[in-house]
């Protein structure tokens, strides 16, 4: 998750632990669900309709697709991605 400049930190399997050292592949996304239709109140077997709404390219949200690559070393380290349409 990003803050509101687009930053954001990276962790691999808790909250806080960084990353695994080497080289790595990439993807980004940013979406947010969208409600299309919402429930019923006065039916309880209805529910509502969500869709993902996306922010950024969607070939950025894969690893296949989005070309981006880093390579993490010991300590601190600060990646930027610039992202194009």
């Amino acid at each position: 998750m990003t803050d509101a400049d687009g930053i954001a930190e990276l962790t691999t399997f808790d909250y806080g632990d960084g990353a695994i050292l080497g080289n790595h592949q990439v993807k980004i996304s940013k979406d947010v669900m969208e409600t299309m239709r919402e429930a019923n109140p006065d039916d309880p077997t209805s529910a509502a309709v969500v869709r993902p709404k996306h922010f950024l390219p969607k070939r950025y949200g894969s690893f296949k697709s989005s070309g981006l690559t880093a390579s993490v070393a010991q300590g601190e380290n600060q990646l930027d991605f610039e992202l194009q349409d």
